[in-house]
């Protein structure tokens, strides 16, 4: 998705992985030169990898949930494209900030460049080109928290302080302490309970809440470290359980609410996005979208 801006604008498409702590309070087939005065991209014409990144099986029992329609409902313009000079740009630091990529190991799959709007760079590095689709990682916890503003827009949800255990009466819960988790502490990852999610690690929460065929209990029944509001803790899990409180309000997957209420009016046609066990869209993880 490109963002536009009336500065300078660099979009490296990465391959993201946010990893939280606990807190208190590849050689790319482009020219050396940018010198055509039409609008200016640099694309790879290789074939698509046999398996993109966002279907690595990183969640073994997880499945994908491809897009439900090839194209969206609304016309969207197209992003205008020109050459950088006609934007005021020098081409040659351009070029410049290309060979800077493919110098070293940044782990950088694309990059784009606006001015004024206007697109003046689009690069990627093989085997990635512009239909691959990206995992957003912890990316996509923002995509979440947006479904449930979407919720509170249609008075589905009324307040942040509603306590979370309330959509999941089948967990029973044995202190008053998670009994007073609201969606504003899921939100601000500051829930009180014992969460860790060291990257690469069979300890990784993780692992467990997204093959687990009850998240909400697993969540619910981490150890409780202080009371809900006080301490920030990066927590996934969280983020996943606000997904499964959309699902419940809206009566249908977060996927499919996004999907008609984001995706579509902003031209955004294809993703794919990993549900859980139980078939609930992934909170904090597992949507990947097309750079542009």
């Amino acid at each position: 998705m490109i963002h536009r801006n009336r500065m300078y604008l660099v979009l490296p498409v990465l391959l993201l992985s946010a990893c939280g702590t606990t807190v208190t309070t590849s050689q790319p087939t482009v020219p050396p030169q940018i010198a055509d005065p039409t609008p200016t991209f640099f694309a790879t014409s290789l074939p698509e990898p046999t398996l993109p990144p966002c279907q690595q099986p990183e969640f073994p029992t997880a499945t994908i949930r491809p897009t439900k329609q090839p194209e969206p409902q609304t016309k969207v313009e197209a992003w205008p494209a020109s050459s950088p000079e006609e934007q005021g740009m020098d081409p040659s630091r351009l070029a410049g900030l290309l060979e800077a990529i493919q110098s070293g190991d940044r782990n950088i799959h694309g990059v784009l460049v606006a001015r004024h709007g206007t697109l003046v760079l689009e690069a990627y590095f093989p085997p990635f080109d512009r239909e691959t689709p990206h995992n957003m990682y912890s990316c996509t916890k923002s995509v979440t928290s947006a479904a449930i503003g979407l919720c509170m827009r249609d008075e589905l949800i009324d307040s942040l302080n509603i306590p979370v255990y309330t959509y999941f009466p089948d967990v029973q819960l044995d202190n008053e302490s998670r009994k007073a988790i609201t969606i504003y502490h899921l939100l601000t990852m500051s829930s009180g309970l014992e969460w860790s999610e060291p990257l690469r690690s069979g300890l990784n929460d993780n692992w467990y809440i997204f093959d687990s065929d009850n998240p909400a209990e697993y969540f619910l029944s981490r150890p409780t470290v202080t009371v809900p509001g006080r301490l920030f803790n990066y927590n996934t899990g969280g983020s996943h359980l606000l997904s499964m409180i959309v699902q419940e309000e809206a009566g249908e997957p977060a996927a499919d609410l996004v999907e008609r209420e984001i995706f579509t009016p902003l031209g955004i046609s294809r993703y794919e996005w990993i549900e859980d066990t139980s078939g609930h869209t992934m909170g904090g993880t597992g949507l990947a979208l097309t750079p542009a």
